[in-house]
């Protein structure tokens, strides 16, 4: 009997000879023409599924292997079948077709996941390897997905999803039949996940000659990447011991790797950021939709790290001369926006609000950790730090894209935190050749810039500039924070101040490519402020072998350090001059000493605050020499080194920690005017000599008295300004036996000394005599401070020294910001094939079709000069007399 041309008619109780393929299609493959039996049943196909099965049939022949043992997933090939075999597989094709009534139907969207299924479970009978299993799987879905193309008329409207076309419909239910069926088709537990890795790729891959329209591609990468995504808990419920991350990562993996080689056969290579911003959202807004049994909620962040691995290492894995180091950076913004845009659109009981800044650090940490793998040309470890803030960019700049109930401008702040600290917990996680612990102070640079430069790029409520303290605050905290997590050869707390300068320092640096409404050159001291503030405050969570409170003054030191040398770079903010920067060191000083009662940390107490002071005032004095900017000189180092004790005495009223009183105030500014004067010494800049000492300690005097007019707290008496007068002096007069500088010997030049000693009196009198604070009077107080008599001056090691500069190799110029593209619109996600199809759980509150995110502004500039790291703790000097 022979099979009409339309119809395959299958007759119960006979032996029927049909052939699925025809004689020149078989030629064409270079095999024969022999029949295959099928019997037992009457199934009665369309014409097009009669075809699509031929199609299916030619492909696992064209593909077969001469060996029946394929060894591992991924070969490419499928086994070299038997006709009986094939019978068998195409039988069961065919009845599971005929067992959902769609046997005789030509509504592909509603054919092709049943046919899928079919395929697989007559993979099942064939008792081939795990191996075997999974090739072949693989084929059949490339195959299936390749047959829709120049089959548009057969999916029907109304069989689409609500808002999705058929094509996405049809493809995001194909791939959760895939992965659900997977165990079906004889694949093991130990090959579930590169199996799943292996067919979705196949699947993306087979996109192009399924000709899927351009529009149609990113939400059809989408719908695949959620259906399959969704489906991995069957995996692991039939196996408690895979692991669900894993799993996820490899399959996300596979399936961005995959989006280069379909992108170059039918698309263009430049659309790859945003296509890689529809695969990982898909993924990311699936997670929810995981059976509970699989997954609970404490658990999604270890799936957002893994679905941000597994997209960063696809994007790396894209091999073109056309997909550049500069294209995989746009990728990984991508990658990061979507992956956070997408968090608000998980839905699962219990998953609230308040699990979100995990979800967050999970994205960044997930996606840092994968940089290394990376195979793009001209790809080297001198590329990580913009890798790295494009990483941060990207998931900061989706911030406000998150939509969920309670998520509003106030979660911000944690959220920001998050973001750098996952990264900067990530650094050590990097595996690259060239790659050592002398990286990490640019790769925290770098992470911290994307982080501060997308921050204008957020829009939710009313977010604005008065939010930007808040936000700056918490990025260089969540940075700081992370350090003690960073784990890698040669990694100790001697690297803690380089990292800490990067991150002040970039922190400052990067204020000057913010671009907001209502943003101008005088909200910048407390957005400086906030910064110094919130680095000192988060030192005491640092937790890291070796790090105690006495390493505080150190880090203290080198987090001023930073923010002082990063003040070069605000020369590109509009009206920015030289004229600005006392206000802005005075404002660095006053909020790192205000800062000190944030700090908790085991040991550290009020008796640790004279050498922390000690460290804030000699970090800042140390980096003056490293601001670059017209018309700054040597000239100026008097206003700036006033302005440090200045902003330190005025911060001093503000720090509130058990033990603290008016009375300490005498104590703290011996210890601020005494760091500054110590560190004259580092100061190198052209100009600049002993000779300047003298007017720079009385500077330091007289600045710390100014001072003193902004401290607001109770208790501060007339007795108590007058101790801190004597106090200032002493503490600026102690210090110059620690000043250690070409052409001055503390030890023998007298004279020098007496001069300066004379400066100091002189310059803390007549600030004296400007004194504002109630019941204090200043000419009182300007006469005592005149009749000090100044001890002699002994030679000391300084008690912190000031950090040491050194270069930052990292070329913030270099970095060329990603350009971010906006999530596209959620595609829902069809139930699994064939259980009991239940609605597509919608997302919470699905984000909106915007156009896409304006980009970072490109060419970034950074810290110029140097920055530098903290030396060791000197002798304590002698206090001198009164």
């Amino acid at each position: 009997m022979k099979a009409p041309s339309h119809k395959l008619f299958l007759v119960l109780g006979s032996a029927v000879t049909l052939s699925y393929c025809s004689n020149s299609e078989l030629s064409k493959v270079g095999l024969s023409s022999n029949k295959a039996t099928i019997a037992d049943s009457s199934i009665a196909l369309s014409s097009v599924n009669s075809k699509i099965i031929d199609e299916l049939v030619a492909s696992l022949k064209a593909k077969a292997s001469a060996s029946l043992n394929l060894d591992e997933v991924g070969s490419g090939v499928a086994p070299n079948f038997t006709e009986d075999q094939l019978n068998t597989l195409t039988d069961k094709i065919s009845s599971t077709l005929q067992k959902n009534l769609l046997n005789d139907s030509e509504d592909l969207v509603q054919v092709m996941p049943v046919m899928l299924q079919g395929a697989q479970d007559g993979l099942a009978s064939l008792n081939l390897t795990s191996a075997d299993a999974a090739n072949t799987t693989g084929v059949v879905s490339q195959s299936l997905v390749s047959s829709l193309g120049g089959r548009s008329d057969l999916l029907p409207a109304a069989s689409a999803d609500a808002g999705s076309t058929p094509m996405v419909t049809v493809l995001s239910q194909m791939a959760s039949t895939l992965v659900t069926n997977l165990p079906n088709s004889g694949i093991s537990s130990a090959d579930a996940g590169s199996a799943s890795q292996f067919v979705v790729k196949q699947m993306v891959e087979s996109l192009g000659t399924a000709q899927v329209s351009k529009d149609d591609l990113g939400p059809s990468l989408e719908g695949i990447a959620g259906g399959a995504v969704a489906a991995l808990g069957g995996l692991t419920s039939l196996d408690s011991s895979l692991s669900l991350p894993t799993i996820t990562q490899q399959l996300t993996q596979g399936m961005t790797t995959s989006i280069g080689t379909v992108v170059k056969a039918s698309y263009s290579l430049s659309d790859v950021p945003s296509y890689m911003a529809s695969a990982t959202q898909g993924a990311v807004k699936s997670i929810g939709k995981i059976s509970s049994s699989s997954l609970s909620v404490d658990q999604f962040p270890d799936m957002a790290k893994a679905i941000s691995a597994g997209a960063t290492q696809g994007a790396g894995s894209i091999s073109d001369d056309k997909y550049t180091v500069d294209a995989f950076a746009s990728s990984l913004g991508s990658i990061n926006s979507a992956a956070t845009a997408a968090l608000g659109s998980i839905s699962r009981e219990g998953y609230t609000v308040d699990k979100l800044p995990a979800m967050a650090s999970s994205v960044s940490q997930g996606s840092t950790s994968s940089l290394g793998s990376a195979v793009v040309k001209n790809y080297s470890s001198k590329n990580l730090p913009s890798m790295a803030a494009a990483v941060s960019s990207g998931c900061t700049s989706a911030l406000g894209k998150i939509s969920k109930s309670g998520y509003s401008k106030t979660q911000l702040a944690s959220m920001a935190s998050s973001v750098t600290g996952g990264a900067t917990a990530a650094l050590g996680q990097i595996k690259m050749d060239g790659y050592t612990s002398a990286n990490l102070g640019d790769m925290a640079q770098g992470l911290t810039q994307g982080a501060v430069q997308a921050m204008d790029k957020i829009k939710i409520g009313d977010y604005g500039v008065a939010d930007l303290g808040s936000m700056l605050a918490a990025a260089t905290q969540g940075s700081t924070k992370a350090l003690g997590s960073i784990t890698m050869d040669n990694y100790k707390v001697a690297n803690l101040s380089t990292m800490i300068s990067a991150i002040s320092g970039s922190a400052t640096a990067s204020m000057s490519k913010l671009s907001m409404s209502g943003l101008d050159v005088s909200k910048l001291p407390d957005l400086a402020k906030a910064v110094s503030g919130g680095m000192i405050g988060s030192l005491g969570s640092i937790k890291m072998a070796g790090f105690t409170a006495d390493s505080l003054p150190t880090v203290s030191a080198a987090a001023t350090n930073g923010m002082v040398s990063g003040l070069s770079s605000l020369s590109d903010f509009k009206d920015f001059d030289k004229s600005k920067l006392p206000g802005m060191i005075s404002s660095i000083t006053s909020g790192a000493t205000a800062a000190f009662g944030t700090i908790s940390m085991t040991g550290y107490s009020v008796t640790n605050l004279d050498k922390m002071t000690q460290g804030v005032t000699s970090g800042a004095t140390a980096a003056l020499g490293n601001i670059k900017m017209t018309g700054y000189a040597s000239t100026d180092l008097g206003s700036m080194v006033g302005s440090i004790t200045q902003g330190a005495a005025g911060g001093a009223g503000s720090i509130v920690m058990p033990g603290y009183s008016a009375s300490n105030v005498s104590t703290m500014m011996q210890s601020i005017t005494s760091g500054t004067t110590q560190a004259l010494g580092q100061i190198v800049m052209t100009g600049y000599s002993s000779k300047d000492i003298a007017t720079l300690a009385g500077k330091a005097s007289s600045g710390a008295v100014a001072g003193m007019n902004d401290i607001k707290m109770t208790g501060l008496t007339s007795t108590i300004v007058s101790a801190s007068l004597t106090s200032i002096n002493n503490g600026t007069n102690t210090a110059i036996g620690a000043i250690q500088m070409t052409g001055f010997d503390p030890s023998k030049d007298t004279a020098t000394i007496a001069a300066i000693q004379k400066q100091i009196l002189a310059d803390t009198s007549k600030q004296a005599a400007s004194i504002n604070i109630t019941g204090v009077n200043a000419a009182t107080m300007a006469t005592q401070a005149n009749q000090q008599t100044l001890a002699t001056v002994k030679v000391v090691a300084p008690t912190i020294a000031a950090p040491t500069p050194i270069p930052m190799t990292f070329d913030p110029n270099a970095y060329k910001a990603p350009t971010i593209v906006a999530a596209p619109p959620p595609v829902p996600v069809a139930p699994t094939a064939p259980t009991a199809p239940t609605a597509p759980t919608a997302p919470t509150a699905p984000i909106a079709p915007t156009a896409p995110i304006a980009p970072v502004t490109s060419g970034s500039t950074g810290v110029t000069g140097k920055t530098g790291t903290t030396g060791t703790t000197g002798t304590t000097g002698t206090t001198t007399g009164h």
